[in-house]
C-alpha cells in the first residue's frame, strides 16, 4: 500500500507499505561537495554509490513520508548501473519485513534507486530500529 503523507510508527507499518521520494537531480555542484567531504573524485559519467544513496536517504529525510526511526543498521547496497550527472533519479522504499523485538520494533527496509528512464541504479536494504508503544 501507498502511504499517505504523515508520520508512521512501529504499529503504523506493514510488509508491503511503500513511497517513493521526490525526484532528484545530481548537480556539479553535489559532485564537488561529496569530493570535498570524502576526497573521492565523482565522475559525472559513473557517479559513487554513496553520493546517490545519500542523495536520496536526504530527501527521504525532508519528504512527506516520516517514518519515526530511532537509528538505520548498515545499508547492504548493490550497484545496477552507474548514475549520471544531470538524469533525475529517486528512491523506493518498501516495508518488507517486522517484528517485535524488546521495547523495540525492527522493520526491515527495501530500496530501488531507479533513474527517470527506469534504468536501475541501486539496489538495498537495511533494517530499521524503531520504539514500540
Amino acid at each position: 500500500m501507498e502511504l499517505a503523507p504523515g508520520e508512521y510508527g512501529f504499529t503504523d507499518l506493514r510488509p508491503g507499505d511503500g513511497f517513493a521520494t521526490a525526484w532528484l537531480c545530481p548537480s556539479p555542484e553535489a559532485c564537488a561537495r561529496f569530493g570535498a567531504l570524502t576526497g573521492a573524485q565523482a565522475n559525472p559519467q559513473n557517479l559513487p554509490a554513496l553520493l546517490i544513496l545519500s542523495m536520496v536517504e536526504g530527501a527521504k529525510q525532508s519528504g512527506p513520508v516520516q517514518i519515526q526511526g530511532r537509528l538505520i543498521r548498515r545499508w547492504e547496497i548493490t550497484s545496477c548501473a552507474p548514475g549520471t550527472l544531470g538524469q533525475p533519479l529517486r528512491g523506493r522504499y518498501e516495508i518488507t519485513a517486522t517484528r517485535e523485538a524488546g521495547a523495540n520494533g525492527l522493520v526491515q527496509l527495501g530500496l530501488d534507486i531507479t533513474e527517470r528512464s527506469g534504468t536501475m541504479l541501486l539496489r538495498g536494504a537495511a533494517q530499521l530500529l524503531m520504539a514500540r508503544p
